[in-house]
């Protein structure tokens, strides 16, 4: 018997459900999990639980402990998250159903990224750079306030481990499945007495987790002959990887930390590559068993992209209450890479869809902030500048592919931002506190060059005479005018809220804001001018009520009731482009209402015993009257249910050595891949992982034991139209090593 229960009675078992687990506990216990992080997602330091916003932190000791080291992980803890890795190495966050799910590099994420409080502005550039960590903060809902525009969804704030005055690192080795070889480590310490360093590096390499068969219909590998106009890039040779999606990234980081008088300067440079394989796609129609790892790869596009950047901040003591603080970065990526289709009728790569990127993306940014904390009152204000270039324009850059005939296109996007802000924090009684913040962003976007044709000859990235040329913002074509390719916006964004300090050990709260996310260009493909006009800004106005709660030593429960006024929702919407049929396209939908309810518990019985869960109910509807087939329909990847759970146990094994076994599992529930609301797409999923390891303090050593997705769960995690999706890692396991010094 399937019983359907209402959004408010799901709520109300959820709480009924969270606080029989409070009244049940009686044991005291310390846990190292429920030890206070201090989190800066108000530009300050603070313990997380005295936060009035729903935010999960995790400290680098704790991701150690709980075997985290890939970014995707960090959803088995976390709830009404859901993280996707885009082409295999680019964390996609989607919060509480607000995302942009999108893979193009041109658009800007609804949870924005920022490493090391530099803002990671395009969708995939964030990947290799999440390791050797101090603390991962993830905020929930909008930011806008002090962390900018877009971040209607949230914010995801990643600290990385600093030098410090001591000599300390670590080194860590690990193999596992898929022949994978895991390599990292950092050292740091002092090399003067004002100026101290850290060098921290990472690779990761293995074979691919997939396996490339011929699905029924589709002729033998190497039986249809090659198309010599074709780019020999995106052909099928009839030689292909049996086991696809291999993987290669490297990663190093240099840290340089001053410490003066008044002035304390931080320096940081990093690079990373990211070689192998693009893991595979596969199609929900041609596929016999879409949710597998068997695909059909007829061209594999090895990847070779690099990530580099430089930072600098510079914290300034003006006097004991008075700081100014500035923070300028520059990042840069070169990204090769591509899909590979089985085509719309379990043809070959020939009259299939096939296509490589070659990009390159390059961003400068500026924040100042003056801060001050005098008795009651805590205040800042700051400005900040950006100015980023995504180019697929010149001679190294552009993107071919393969789809009845050759087609190749280029594009460039300018965004400028300028933006001013304020927050304050102010202490009304002994126990409430009011908090109110205000920011103002001004921002032009411009695409001066968009040109998409199908090309008369191999190899050919300008085209030649007789190549027919699909839309060119240059000129009209096809009797349609160009539109304006100057974009330009502005918007507020802000929040007030008040926090009330009902006990020494519980703060409720209660918050509005209003998150602004800036419209802008496509960087997919268009085949009329008239699909070159720009896309809107996105609002969201939120409420949200909730309580932190440390009962005991042993045991916290957090509680958040959310409802969001969802408008303009930015969306890739499944839309017929000819000739390539159905693509995703990014537009904008009337409106959505977005409500949920989310618990967080976190407990331990006995000492050794840590146990988590977390629950999150979501109820989203879109309003658009001008599409019927998507009028009242869910938002895409908002599944209505999700959960995580884990039990960990640390016992001594004897002879100073300290055993632990730990199990997690995540399950999210129902959701849909596109606004669409089709059944073929709809899915949910469970995934089981387990550890167990020995460590020793005194001696600094571990060896533990993994496997992650024990139950081998493939699913979808983006979709690009006409059933064609990217799909998830299967199973993993292995062995790591590290040593701490």
């Amino acid at each position: 018997m399937k019983i359907i229960t209402s959004k408010p009675t799901k709520i109300v078992l959820a709480v009924s459900t969270a606080l029989t687990l409070l009244t049940a506990a009686g044991v005291q216990a310390q846990s190292s999990l429920l030890e206070e992080v201090i989190v800066t997602a108000q530009k300050r330091e603070q313990n997380a639980q005295d936060l009035s916003i729903a935010v999960s932190a995790f400290s680098g000791d704790q991701l150690k402990e709980l075997g985290v080291t890939r970014a995707s992980q960090l959803a088995d803890y976390t709830a009404g998250v859901q993280i996707n890795m885009e082409y295999g190495n680019a964390p996609t966050f989607t919060i509480r159903g607000i995302n942009v799910n999108d893979f193009g590099a041109g658009t800007a994420p609804a949870a924005t990224v920022y490493v090391d409080g530099i803002v990671k502005a395009s969708n995939i550039n964030s990947g290799p750079q999440l390791f050797d960590l101090e603390r991962v903060e993830i905020l929930k809902g909008p930011q806008g306030t002090l962390w900018g525009k877009n971040t209607t969804g949230g914010a995801v704030s990643v600290i990385t481990r600093k030098p410090t005055r001591e000599v300390e690192g670590y080194v860590q080795v690990g193999y596992g499945a898929y022949d994978t070889v895991e390599l990292e480590g950092a050292v740091g310490g002092p090399i003067t007495d004002s100026l101290s360093a850290r060098l921290s590096i990472q690779s990761i390499s293995s074979d691919g987790a997939y396996e490339t068969v011929t699905f029924p219909g589709q002729p033998t590998p190497g039986t249809v002959g090659i198309d010599g106009t074709a780019d020999s890039r995106t052909q099928f040779l009839g030689k292909v990887d049996p086991e696809p999606g291999d993987m290669q990234t490297l990663a190093v980081r240099a840290q340089f930390l001053w410490e003066l008088d008044d002035v304390e300067v931080l320096g940081i440079l990093h690079h990373a590559t990211d070689k192998g394989d693009n893991p595979p796609t596969t199609s929900l129609f041609n596929d016999p068993n879409p949710y597998d790892e068997k695909t059909s790869a007829e061209f594999l596009s090895p990847r070779n992209s690099t990530f580099s950047g430089a930072s600098l901040q510079v914290d300034w003591s003006l006097s004991d209450s008075t700081k100014l603080v500035s923070i300028t970065g520059y990042d840069y990526f070169d990204r090769d890479e591509g899909i590979d289709t089985i085509g719309f009728n379990s043809i070959p790569a020939e009259t299939a869809f096939t296509q490589i990127y070659l990009q390159e993306f390059s961003q400068f940014t500026q924040e100042l902030r003056l801060e001050s904390e005098t008795g009651d009152l805590f205040w800042l204000v700051g400005a900040f500048y950006a100015d980023s270039e995504l180019n697929q324009n010149d001679d190294d850059h552009y993107s071919i592919g393969y789809f009845t005939a050759p087609f190749n296109y280029r594009f460039s996007h300018e965004n400028t931002t300028q933006s001013v802000f304020a927050n304050a924090e102010y202490a009304l009684s002994e126990s409430v506190s009011f908090i109110a913040g205000l920011r103002y962003d001004d921002e032009q976007r411009d695409q001066p060059f968009y040109k998409l044709w199908f090309v008369g000859g191999p190899d050919t990235p300008t085209g030649e005479a007789g190549s027919l040329v699909f839309t060119d913002n240059q000129q009209a074509l096809g009797g349609l005018p160009v539109p304006d390719q100057e974009y330009t916006t502005d918007g507020v964004s802000y929040r007030v809220g008040f926090d009330w300090r009902a006990s020494d050990d519980m703060l409720l709260y209660y918050s509005h804001s209003k998150g602004f996310k800036s419209g802008g260009f496509r960087s997919d493909a268009a085949t009329s001018n008239g699909e070159l006009t720009a896309f809107n800004d996105e609002e969201v106005l939120s409420h949200e009520v909730g309580m932190k709660w440390d009962a005991s030593d042993s045991l916290r429960i957090n509680l958040a009731l959310f409802n969001y006024d969802y408008q303009d929702p930015q969306q890739r919407v499944p839309t017929e482009v000819p000739p390539f049929g159905q693509l995703s396209t990014m537009t904008n939908l009337d409106s959505a209402d977005v409500t949920g309810f989310e618990a967080e518990v976190l407990w331990a019985p006995v000492s050794g015993l840590e146990l988590g869960a977390s629950v999150s109910l979501l109820d989203t509807e879109i309003s658009d009257s001008s599409r019927p087939a998507v009028d009242g329909n869910e938002l895409a990847f908002a599944p209505d249910t999700a959960y995580t759970a884990f039990g960990r146990y640390e016992a001594s094994v004897g002879n100073g050595l300290l055993g632990s076994l730990q199990v997690n599992v995540s399950h999210t529930g129902d959701h849909y891949l596109t606004v669409f609301n089709d059944d073929f797409e709809k899915q949910s999923y469970t995934l089981v992982g387990m550890s167990a390891g020995v460590r020793s303090e005194a001696l600094g050593w571990s060896v533990s034991l993994y496997g992650q997705n024990l139950s081998n769960e493939i699913y979808a995690t983006n979709y690009f139209g006409d059933g064609g999706v990217f799909i998830s890692q299967p199973r993993l396991y292995g062995v790591r090593l590290s040593y701490d010094f």
